[in-house]
C-alpha cells in the first residue's frame, strides 16, 4: 500500500486528473496517508485544489455532468484524524486558502429543522457552513525555512480559534511569533514627543540586545488558550526563538507568560530539535558552539516547565539533540578558554 502511494504522489500530475472522480471515495486513513506523500514527495508541493479534491471531491458541475451524487459534507471527513501539509504550507498552499477550505467552503447538506418565521414570504434559512474536518486530531503545518515560505502567525490563530479537538501540533520550522513580521526593521514618528519608534512588536535588536520577547510571549500566550487540547508539540527547528517559552513579559497592569499548568497543562511531549546535523570533524567552531546553545536553551525550556508545574501538572518530555565527545570537546574547551580571560 505504501509503495502504491508512493507512486501516485510522485505521478500526482496525471493521476489528480485520471482519478479525480475516485480519489474522495478513498477511505479517510488511504487519504490522509496519500496527501502526506504528495505533500513531502510531489515537486512542486500540494496546492489547495489537490486539497479539495481529495477531501471533498471534483466541484459540484463536474458532478452533476456525469450524474454522480455529490458527497455529504457532514459524514465524508468525519473519521478523517490527521492532516499531513510538512513542505507544502507557505510555498504552494498558504494558511489564508487552508482556512477557507477547512471553515468556509461547504455547506450543510443535511435537512435544517423547521422555524417558524416572522413572516411567511421570508427566504427559508440556509444552512451554515460545515467544519470539513471536524474530528481533525493531528496536524502538521511544519514548513522548510530553507525554500523560503510565507505563513503568518496571525492567520495560524485564525485557523487555531476553530480546532478545538487538536492534540498534535507540528509547527516545524516556523519563524519567530509575531503579527507583524514586515514591520521588523520600519520606524514611525510619534506624534508626542517626535522621536522615532519601533513600529512593530519586534525590533531587530528586541531578542539579541534588548532581551524583549514581549511580542512572542503574547502570541504564543494566545496560542495557548485556543489550543488548550495539545499533548504533543513539535517546535523543530524554531531554536532562535523558543526561549519566549520559559521568559516573562511584564506589562502595566500584569505579567504575561506561556501557562505550562493551565493552557498548555496536557502537553506531555515537546520537541525542541535543532533539525540539523554537524559533522564535528569539519564544522567550523562558532557553527559547534551555537548547536551547543540550542540545547542548552531546550534543556533550560524543560527545566522551567517542570518547576511551573511542580507536580500540579503531567510530566513532561522535552525531546532534543545532543552533542558528540567531539563536539562537546569543542564546547569544554571554548568555555575554559572564556573563563581564563
Amino acid at each position: 500500500m505504501g509503495l502504491v502511494l508512493q507512486r501516485i504522489a510522485l505521478d500526482w500530475a496525471q493521476q489528480r486528473d485520471w482519478n479525480r472522480f475516485y480519489l474522495y471515495t478513498l477511505p479517510s486513513r488511504l487519504r490522509s496517508a496519500l496527501l502526506a506523500h504528495i505533500s513531502e514527495m510531489y515537486g512542486p508541493g500540494l496546492s489547495i485544489d489537490d486539497l479539495r479534491l481529495v477531501l471533498s471531491g471534483p466541484s459540484e458541475s463536474e458532478l452533476n455532468q456525469y450524474g454522480i451524487e455529490s458527497p455529504d459534507a457532514d459524514t465524508i471527513n468525519s473519521d478523517f484524524f490527521y492532516l499531513d501539509l510538512t513542505g507544502s504550507l507557505g510555498r504552494s498552499l498558504t494558511p489564508k486558502e487552508l482556512h477557507e477550505l477547512l471553515f468556509g467552503s461547504k455547506k450543510s447538506t443535511a435537512p435544517t429543522k423547521d422555524v417558524l418565521q416572522d413572516s411567511w414570504d421570508l427566504p427559508a434559512p440556509n444552512a451554515g457552513p460545515v467544519d470539513l474536518l471536524p474530528n481533525l486530531t493531528h496536524l502538521s503545518l511544519a514548513i522548510d525555512p530553507s525554500s523560503m515560505p510565507s505563513v503568518s502567525w496571525k492567520q495560524l490563530l485564525s485557523i487555531a480559534g476553530k480546532l478545538t479537538r487538536l492534540t498534535q501540533l507540528s509547527l516545524a520550522g516556523w519563524p519567530e511569533p509575531s503579527l507583524m513580521p514586515n514591520a521588523k526593521f520600519a520606524k514611525m514618528t510619534s506624534e508626542t514627543t517626535g522621536r522615532s519608534v519601533q513600529y512593530g512588536g519586534t525590533g531587530p535588536y528586541s531578542h539579541n540586545l534588548d532581551e524583549d520577547w514581549t511580542e512572542a510571549i503574547l502570541v504564543l500566550k494566545r496560542l495557548s488558550r485556543l489550543l488548550y487540547g495539545l499533548e504533543y508539540l513539535d517546535l523543530t527547528g524554531c531554536n532562535d526563538w523558543i526561549r519566549a517559552l520559559r521568559e516573562k513579559s511584564d506589562g502595566e497592569f500584569r505579567v504575561d507568560f506561556v501557562d505550562w499548568v493551565g493552557d498548555w497543562g496536557k502537553i506531555t511531549s515537546l520537541r525542541l530539535n535543532s533539525g540539523y546535523g554537524i559533522e564535528t570533524d569539519d564544522t567550523p567552531k562558532n557553527d559547534v558552539l551555537r548547536f551547543s546553545d540550542w540545547i542548552d536553551e531546550a534543556a533550560a525550556v524543560e527545566k522551567h516547565i517542570r518547576a511551573q508545574r511542580a507536580g500540579r501538572g503531567r510530566f513532561i518530555t522535552v525531546e532534543r539533540d545532543s552533542l558528540s565527545e567531539t563536539a562537546q570537546a569543542v564546547v569544554d574547551r571554548e568555555k575554559i578558554i572564556n573563563s581564563l580571560n
